[in-house]
């Protein structure tokens, strides 16, 4: 742990320095010489406020970030936060790590912070509203994914998420409205509607999106590989030593009850973070 801490120092330090000496010399390249000592520029960095500090450690926290260091970006995102506590991007950045490990209450609290220095930002209404879903607090999540459809029309992660809530709460007609604004031509909005719909043992409601898929597109592959799925979880369901009923095909109570609550993940859309 401390030869990482001193790792990400040493790497803050040469951000600042080039962020400085970049912003200083801009022909240094051109004139191949050096125009500063390196004390000139440690009191330049020195005059930097918190807040330029802050910027710059964001910078190299969300390239950590993006090559899958998740654990030293947060160590990142932390130091910004120390020196711009409200920055409302490194709040947001960890809140999303802390999701990733299930750690919601964590989570909760930095979204919270982000939202009150950046309540107009349609990126982490979304990705609060997705923590939300997975945690099934359906009206919370509803409330925040749609302030940020409201603050960004095209915001195609938000209309995911969406259309994966009102499908976990039976609000079918609407769901593939969202499934549509996020991107999805017809077929895979049905068949992404099947696919949640399988997830909650609604499997005659999921049969019948799945051929509606195909309607649309008979060479939908989601929906071809998702109706395969669906017949062979249905045989395994089928009570021991015979086939389903007609009845219990069509009438997942015979099976057992919904469990609406689980979360779901379709490989076709970018629910985020």
């Amino acid at each position: 742990m401390q030869t990482r801490a001193l790792r990400l120092a040493g790497a803050i330090s040469i951000c600042l320095l080039t962020a400085v000496a970049g912003c200083r010399f801009p022909d240094f390249r051109r004139n191949n010489r050096v125009a500063a000592s390196n004390s000139s520029v440690g009191d330049d960095i020195s005059r930097l406020s918190n807040r330029q500090i802050a910027s710059v450690q964001f910078s190299l926290a969300r390239s950590l970030e993006q090559q899958g260091d998740s654990a030293q970006a947060m160590e990142a995102y932390r130091e910004v936060t120390r020196n711009d506590p409200r920055h409302p991007l490194a709040n947001w950045r960890m809140a999303v790590l802390h999701d990733r490990q299930a750690n919601f209450a964590k989570s909760e609290s930095l979204y919270r912070l982000a939202l009150k220095a950046d309540p107009k930002s349609a990126e982490i209404h979304c990705d609060f509203g997705y923590s939300l879903y997975l945690q099934k607090r359906w009206a919370e999540a509803e409330d925040h994914l749609r302030r940020s459809v409201a603050l960004q029309t095209e915001h195609r992660r938000a209309h995911s998420n969406l259309g994966l809530l009102l499908a976990q709460t039976e609000r079918l007609d609407e769901a593939l409205v969202e499934f549509r604004r996020a991107g999805c031509p017809d077929a895979e909005a049905h068949a992404n509607l099947a696919f949640v719909l399988t997830l909650n043992h609604r499997w005659d409601a999921a049969r019948w999106q799945y051929e509606l898929a195909l309607a649309a597109d008979p060479n939908c592959a989601a929906a071809r590989a998702g109706l395969e799925s669906l017949h062979r979880i249905v045989a395994k369901a089928a009570p021991a030593g015979g086939q389903l009923t007609q009845a219990a095909y069509e009438n997942p109570a015979y099976i057992g009850p919904a469990y609406a609550g689980r979360a779901t993940y379709l490989p076709a859309l970018p629910q985020g973070q």
